[in-house]
């Protein structure tokens, strides 16, 4: 079984979302999380994350409204999908 990393962080998922990686969106309890397949690379961007490190704003932004529009699918729908902004 292949090791996950979730959280229900939206600005953590959207900055991991701004370096290359995409969650899969899934509910537990009511709310949404997002699950990240573990790895080196994603503990590196965690550390990154919690340093502060520079990103590209309007990128951040996007990958933010995009997951928020995720999770309010999610939440609504049933699942994960359609785009809001």
């Amino acid at each position: 079984m292949e090791k996950k990393f979730e959280t229900g962080d939206l600005w953590l998922s959207a900055f991991l979302m701004t370096c290359g990686l995409s969650p899969a969106l899934l509910t537990r309890s009511g709310r949404v999380l997002f699950s990240f397949p573990a790895s080196p690379d994603l503990d590196t961007l965690l550390v990154n994350f919690q340093n502060n490190c520079n990103v590209r704003v309007l990128d951040f932004a996007e990958a933010a409204k995009t997951l928020r529009g995720q999770m309010l699918d999610l939440k609504h729908n049933g699942q994960a999908g359609g785009r809001h902004g």
